[in-house]
C-alpha cells in the first residue's frame, strides 16, 4: 500500500460489502451492524455519492453479471469469502469471550466492523472488555473520520491505534495502548495480513502472544500454496496478480494445515482449529440456494493458543 493512502484491499472489501447487502441472495449472510458500520466507514472514505450508487448498483442483476464475470478473472467467490470469514471470526471470539478472553487486538483492520462491534455489543455482558485496532495511519484515517464527523460513535471501550508496523514492532505499538495489560487474557487477531509478511515477520508478531497469560490466542489467516509452491487463491486470475504487485500488496508467504501445525509449534504454541473455504461453503452456504454463490477456495484461518504446559 500507499504510504499516504488507505490500503487499496480495505477499500474494496468495504465497497464489497456494501454492495452485497442489497443483493437478495447474498444479504442474509450479512449481519445488519456489519452493514450499518461498513456503509459510514465507506461513507467517511467516499462521501454520500458513492454509497447510494453502490446500493443502487448492488440491486441491478447486470451489475452481478459483471460482478461474477470479474471474478472469474480474479478469484471466483472473492465477495463471499470476504463475508463469511468475518461470520467465521465473529463466532471464534464469541467462544473465546466465553472462555475468558477480556482484551481483543485486531492488527490491521482496514474497514472491518468486528472491533467496534464486538466492543459496543460485549460491554454489557463483560464490563472489563477492552478492544483495540492496531492499522496503518492512513487506513485508520478512514475510521477516526467517521467517528470525527459523528457517523458512528467510539465505544469507550474501542480504542484506536495508528502504527506502521513497517517501521515498529507489534509489541513497541501495544506499548502505546492506554488500557492494554499483559495479564489479561487476549485474542490478537490478523485477517488478511500476514500473507504479505516474510515468515520470518510472522513468527516474530505471533511470538508476542507469550506475553499475556496462558490461554490467550491469536486467530490469523495464511495462503495455501499452488502447483508452483507460491501463496494463492485457487484459480486465482492473472488479473488479481497483476493488481497486487501495482499496488504493492503481493502475497509473499504461504503454508499448508499441517505446516502451520508445525510452524506455530517451534514458537510454544498450538493450534486449536482452523477453517478453509470448504468448511465455510458447507457451514454457511449448504441451504443457500442463490445462483452463483459461491466461496474463494486458497486463504485459511488458523486459531493458534498459548499454554504454559505446552
Amino acid at each position: 500500500m500507499k504510504a499516504d493512502k488507505p490500503s487499496s484491499t480495505a477499500l474494496l472489501i468495504g465497497k464489497s460489502i456494501l454492495l452485497s447487502s442489497v443483493n437478495a441472495d447474498i444479504k442474509p449472510l450479512l449481519p445488519a451492524e456489519m452493514v450499518r458500520y461498513t456503509r459510514e466507514f465507506v461513507r467517511a472514505a467516499y462521501g454520500n455519492l458513492t454509497v447510494r450508487i453502490l446500493e443502487v448498483l448492488g440491486t441491478l442483476k447486470v451489475t452481478w453479471v459483471v460482478v461474477r464475470l470479474m471474478e472469474r478473472l480474479t478469484v471466483p467467490g472473492m465477495i463471499v469469502h470476504y463475508i463469511l470469514r468475518k461470520r467465521r471470526l465473529d463466532e471464534w471470539l464469541a467462544a473465546a469471550l466465553e472462555r475468558g478472553t477480556r482484551q481483543v487486538v485486531i492488527i490491521g483492520a482496514g474497514l472491518d466492523t468486528l472491533g467496534i462491534r464486538s466492543a459496543e455489543n460485549y460491554a454489557e455482558k463483560y464490563k472489563d472488555l477492552h478492544v483495540v485496532e492496531i492499522d496503518h495511519p492512513a487506513t485508520q484515517s478512514v475510521k477516526r473520520k467517521a467517528i470525527d464527523l459523528g457517523y458512528v460513535k467510539q465505544p469507550k471501550n474501542f480504542e484506536l491505534l495508528a502504527c506502521d508496523l513497517a517501521n515498529m514492532s507489534l509489541k513497541e505499538a501495544l506499548l502505546q495502548s492506554k488500557s492494554l495489560k499483559n495479564s489479561v487474557p487476549t485474542m490478537l487477531v490478523a485477517e488478511g495480513l500476514f500473507m504479505y509478511l516474510e515468515k520470518e515477520d510472522v513468527g516474530k508478531t505471533i511470538s508476542i502472544l507469550k506475553d499475556f497469560p496462558a490461554g490467550s490466542s491469536f486467530v490469523f489467516s495464511y495462503m495455501l500454496l499452488d502447483e508452483k509452491s507460491s501463496p494463492a487463491f485457487r484459480d486465482q486470475g492473472v488479473l488479481t496478480t497483476h493488481w497486487l504487485a501495482r499496488k504493492k500488496e503481493r502475497f509473499v508467504w504461504g503454508d499448508s494445515p499441517r505446516g502451520i501445525e508445525e510452524f506455530v509449534r517451534r514458537f510454544g504454541l498450538s493450534v486449536l482449529n482452523q477453517f478453509s473455504g470448504d468448511d465455510l461453503n458447507e457451514t454457511y452456504l449448504g441451504n443457500l440456494g442463490g445462483e452463483g454463490i459461491v466461496t474463494a477456495r486458497g486463504e485459511n484461518f488458523v486459531f493458534v493458543v498459548y499454554a504454559k504446559d505446552h
